[in-house]
């Protein structure tokens, strides 16, 4: 079975376990089959960056583009999926 990667763009807030926020911004996550899987991938990722990390709440999460990857962040070529 041949599954498509994807790159994500996922727009998020990091909190710890008192409610305070670590982190807060967008984040592209790379070669993931899901949106689903690019979320636990960044939680993954942002619970080894923050020793005290409490929950992650995502905003928003898009797959990209293919062309996005190329031309980088080109205001107007944002692609709705």
């Amino acid at each position: 079975m041949i599954t498509k990667n994807n790159n994500y763009l996922i727009e998020f807030t990091c909190f710890d376990r008192d409610e305070k926020i670590l982190s807060a911004g967008k984040m592209r996550v790379k070669n993931k089959e899901s949106d689903i899987a690019a979320k636990v991938g960044l939680e993954r990722y942002l619970q080894k960056q923050h020793k005290g990390f409490g929950r992650l709440v995502v905003k928003s999460c898009q797959a990209e583009h293919p062309l996005a990857s190329i031309f980088g962040n080109i205001p107007g070529m944002e692609w709705k999926g």
